[in-house]
């Protein structure tokens, strides 16, 4: 007889289905809480800036435009997790590497917390998560597309 049992799990990557990006367009202008999902202006409560030629905007608002819910984005000790189907994709505040399902990537620059938020850059995300991404430098706008997203 056991007396006063439980059982504590997570799931692990293969009991997470895939397809949990929507086939959206969004954008991000830096200097700016406005943002865009498929032509709908929404506000951020922290601004998008520039770091290193890259464009660097707080982890949530990057994951719930692509549809990522709230409890697949995770904050602990400095490091932001964003789990996207089979993908669990990690970056450490201060550090310029990302681990995507545990593999390290080297990124051109650092996550950061700024003013209690966590930024992140845009462009390794986006290539982490599948999503085809642009940029127009007289207008300080990334476009991330992932319509075509595999």
């Amino acid at each position: 007889e056991v007396k006063d049992f439980f059982k504590v799990t997570t799931r692990n990557t293969e009991d997470i289905k895939q397809g949990a990006l929507k086939a959206v367009v969004a954008t991000f202008t830096a200097d700016s809480a406005e943002y865009t999902v498929d032509g709908v202006a929404k506000t951020m409560d922290a601004t998008a800036y520039i770091q290193d030629g890259r464009i660097m905007v707080p982890a949530r608002y990057v994951a719930e435009a692509f549809g990522i819910e709230g409890d697949n984005i995770l904050f602990a000790d400095g490091v932001a997790t964003i789990i996207s189907g089979e993908k669990i994709i990690q970056l450490k505040a201060g550090s310029d590497i990302m681990t995507v399902n545990g593999a390290a990537i080297k990124m051109d620059t650092k996550a950061v917390i700024k003013d209690g938020r966590t930024y992140l850059p845009m462009k390794f995300i986006a290539a982490a998560l599948g999503v085809q991404v642009s940029f127009d430098s007289a207008t300080k706008t990334a476009t991330f597309d992932n319509r075509d997203a595999k």
